[in-house]
């Protein structure tokens, strides 16, 4: 049997954060909101990118057991209705 991939086989948690922190400075202005200028550019490395990249591998954590949890839902009902 072939295995699902996961979450994390298909971005790691730095791809997140580094697309997230594009993503947020490219939105910031406008919202009004003037990022930080020692920070604009992502460092992997910095306390900052470190920080980013800690939360995005949690992020990445709830989601999968969000979806795993969907699909063993999915499964559930699925056999559920087989028996019918």
């Amino acid at each position: 049997m072939k295995r699902i991939p996961t979450l994390k086989d298909l971005i790691s948690d730095e791809m997140l954060a580094c697309s997230f922190h594009e993503i947020y400075e490219s939105l910031a202005p406008k919202f009004g909101y003037e990022t930080n200028p020692n920070t604009r550019k992502f460092n992997a490395d910095s306390p900052n990118g470190r920080l980013m990249i800690a939360v995005c591998d949690k992020i990445l954590d709830k989601l999968q057991s969000l979806l795993d949890s969907n699909c063993r839902n999915k499964q559930y009902q699925a056999e559920d209705t087989d028996d019918n």
